[in-house]
């Protein structure tokens, strides 16, 4: 098996459909299964999934799975699931959320990867609706970066600041760039590399876990590219942008963020969190 293409959802129902949608129309020319997680939406998506594809004639060709959960276990521990009953060679952790258009793209990804034996982590560009380009590849956080994306202090001149360099502004991302970690929405991973380093940590259970796998990828010695060769929509909305009122900054998501952030900051330490190499 070349790719197996693992699809955690919870409460996508539409997102869901046309992703599966998506991905029987490529006609890609390799061997790929594709893993669905739900995360116990109760929301329609497995009966969706069981009525419209699973038990559809029009689907058999496409190598299709369910796993269901009992509960929200979260962004790791969902997304590890599919990946222990994962076949391929390659792994793509994938949102419901992406949209491929061109059905050469993936074929390039997986070609890249066999040429450059020493690369763990994989993305594309990832490109809004409205054709502009999302900051997919990015740098370490500092410390101070949570509280700057967060809060008004993104407002301040040291704020912006440091969000620009986290987001790369200045880097040309036409360019194929060593990066230090990739956005979790479309990250092609080398499974034999997620075996190796015990799949996704699973003390995170919304944030950082794309950020930690990178991170892991440089301590191994192995490389995490931005590839914008490949382009690809992400119907993306990141919600600690909504707004900075007091409600939304001390909100659900803001306090998984900062919990997951402390997880990270425990693991690393405050020094070697924002670096490449741990001293």
């Amino acid at each position: 098996m070349d790719l197996s293409i693992i699809v955690l959802n919870y409460k996508t129902k539409a997102f869901l459909r046309q992703y599966i949608k998506g991905v029987f129309e490529q006609n890609w020319n390799f061997n790929f299964e594709v893993i669905i997680v739900d995360n116990n939406s109760n929301d329609g998506s497995v009966e969706m999934l069981k009525e419209e594809f699973l038990n559809n004639q029009k689907y058999e060709s496409l190598n299709l799975k369910l796993i269901e959960s009992n509960k929200n276990t979260g962004h790791s521990i969902g997304n590890n699931i599919g990946i222990e009953k994962a076949s391929g060679r390659y792994v793509l952790i994938s949102n419901t959320d992406i949209i491929y258009f061109n059905p050469n793209d993936m074929k390039k990804m997986l070609d890249y990867m066999n040429n450059h034996q020493d690369i763990a982590v994989l993305g594309p560009k990832l490109k809004n609706a409205d054709g502009s380009i999302q900051d997919n590849c990015l740098r370490f956080y500092k410390f101070s970066t949570i509280l700057n994306r967060r809060s008004f202090f993104s407002k301040t001149p040291w704020g912006k600041k440091d969000l620009e360099r986290f987001s790369m502004h200045d880097f040309d991302h036409q360019k194929i760039k060593d990066v230090d970690w990739i956005m979790g929405a479309q990250q092609l991973i080398r499974k034999d590399f997620l075996e190796a380093a015990g799949n996704l940590d699973d003390r995170f259970f919304l944030y950082f876990a794309d950020t930690d796998i990178c991170k892991q990828a440089w301590l191994k010695n192995k490389r995490v590219v931005y590839y914008p060769d490949v382009n690809i929509i992400h119907y993306h909305k990141r919600e600690s942008a909504k707004s900075l009122r007091l409600k939304d900054i001390f909100g659900y998501t803001t306090r998984l963020h900062i919990k997951d952030w402390r997880r990270y900051i425990k693991k690393y330490g405050i020094k070697n969190s924002s670096t490449r190499k741990n001293n």
